[in-house]
């Protein structure tokens, strides 16, 4: 199997190229999550391997976000955050201190129309209306880690990987994308709150910010087996989950809006990303009817009242590097 290629670079330099003008590039970044050098970050505790992260792109009210007009694309890119560390129960974790790269199982799909209803919608592969545009196996990503066991200080590590030197082609008619993080399972992490073997290969990073409904899910493993909007457990931020896009429809080609990101790069200093399992953030959705079945969801603790979340430092920059990741893709 390859192994990602290290390059490092200044944290202006990685947010200036994802915010591009159109007069520079007809390349296109999509992200919801504001994870900068100027806001703060968190990594969430409850996830166990099986587990899965996804983010939809579309249209968003008001006329923002990925527009159907921008159709035909191609994606160049997914860019993507994870964080070396172990559950120790629903609610907390260790943070992970020493270098390392998790296995994960990549995907990019495109759809004609969002669903809304999405907990009995397949765990693998295309849902309805969709088409694979990318899906890569055990894919080696650098994972973030702390300066401190006690005191998590997380270097933030945002990981391009490469889909297509060309470019992946999607149609007009199609109308979102969507993209899932596989966390596998991995023996060697040690964890108190996942079944033996069974430890997750790294934990998701998001920012720390209020979310709108319908953006951000995950994919809790027994005995919830479902797709969850992220609304729906608590979590209370958007994936750390990027992709590069060129439109090659009639919209303009990357004209910042709210599902752009155009952060402030500010200082490259470290920060501490708070360590918690996403319980529900004041003025959140309120639990599903029968919340009661989701207080084993491994991704979240349901109803937590908010000062349930262990302790964490939360500062106002993160050290932000990009690397490089090359893997094989499913053939």
């Amino acid at each position: 199997m390859l192994r990602p290629a290290s390059l490092t670079l200044l944290a202006s330099s990685l947010l200036a190229s994802l915010a591009l003008p159109a007069a520079a590039s007809a390349q296109r970044s999509l992200a919801y999550d504001t994870l900068s050098a100027e806001t703060p970050g968190a990594v969430s505790c409850g996830f166990c391997g099986g587990e899965k992260v996804s983010v939809i792109y579309y249209e968003l009210p008001g006329g923002g976000g990925l527009r159907p007009s921008e159709f035909p694309l191609l994606v160049n890119e997914l860019i993507v955050a994870v964080a070396s560390g172990a559950p120790t129960a629903p609610t907390t974790c260790t943070a992970g201190t020493t270098p390392r790269d998790g296995l994960f199982d990549l995907a990019v799909y495109a759809g004609t129309t969002v669903p809304t209803a999405v907990r009995d919608l397949p765990a693998e592969g295309v849902w309805p209306g969709e088409i694979e545009v990318s899906s890569m196996l055990e894919v080696p990503l650098p994972e973030s880690i702390s300066s401190s066991a006690t005191m998590p200080m997380y270097s933030v590590n945002l990981v391009s990987v490469p889909l297509d030197a060309a470019g992946l082609r999607v149609e007009a008619g199609y109308t979102y994308l969507r993209v899932v993080v596989g966390l596998r399972p991995d023996a060697a992490v040690m964890s108190a709150a996942c079944a033996a073997g069974q430890g997750p290969s790294g934990l998701p990073m998001r920012d720390d910010a209020r979310i709108d409904a319908h953006r951000n899910l995950v994919y809790a493993g027994p005995p919830i087996a479902g797709w969850l909007w992220n609304e729906e457990v608590g979590v209370a931020g958007d994936w750390a989950i990027r992709l590069d896009v060129r439109p090659l429809g009639g919209a303009d080609g990357g004209v910042p809006d709210d599902a752009s990101v155009a952060a402030d790069a500010g200082a490259g200093d470290d920060a501490g990303v708070v360590m918690e399992a996403g319980t529900l953030d004041e003025g959140a959705a309120p639990p599903p009817p029968d919340a009661g079945a989701y207080s084993g969801c491994r991704c979240a603790l349901v109803g937590a009242p908010r000062d349930a979340a262990p302790s964490g430092l939360v500062l106002s920059a993160l050290c932000v590097t990009l690397a490089l990741c090359r893997s094989r893709r499913r053939r």
